[in-house]
């Protein structure tokens, strides 16, 4: 079963973790732009490693045209990884293997393109968060 090789799989890539449940671990990591916490979930289709929330945004504010306009662009360029809107309207970044035939090459990959990706694009979502913010006090001082 995949969730009871998963510590061997942490411990050869040298990476802490903490077993939540029987099927989910915490795990994270330090960038040049910033530190993430990743979940990894396994069930009986797929293993997925998850930043939830991946980009800090006002929670007072629905991910405005800048914001979305860049998810859109950066899920287009992603290999291996996805970008969405989670139920809050927080954007999650997530890598999903099939679970059969998971082994730790399939591991080693997700956890490294998570983790490129992540420090990768920050600033162009600070950047669009930013710019989402300035365009609506723009428009609520014009009204």
């Amino acid at each position: 079963m995949v969730s009871d090789a998963l510590p061997g799989y942490f411990d050869q890539f040298g990476w802490r973790y903490e077993r939540r449940h029987p099927g989910e671990f915490l795990t994270g990591f330090s960038g040049d732009h910033g530190a993430w916490d990743i979940v990894v979930r396994v069930s009986d289709l797929v293993v997925t490693f998850t930043i939830a929330p991946y980009v800090d945004r006002p929670a007072d504010a629905a991910p405005g045209p800048a914001l979305l306009h860049t998810l859109l662009r950066a899920n287009h360029d992603l290999n291996l990884a996805k970008l969405g809107l989670d139920r809050e309207h927080d954007v999650c970044l997530s890598v999903e293997m099939p679970a059969d035939g998971f082994g730790y090459s399939q591991f080693s990959d997700a956890l490294m393109a998570i983790a490129h990706y992540a420090d990768e694009l920050k600033e162009r979502f600070d950047a669009a968060v930013v710019a989402d913010a300035e365009d609506l006090a723009a428009r609520q001082g014009g009204l």
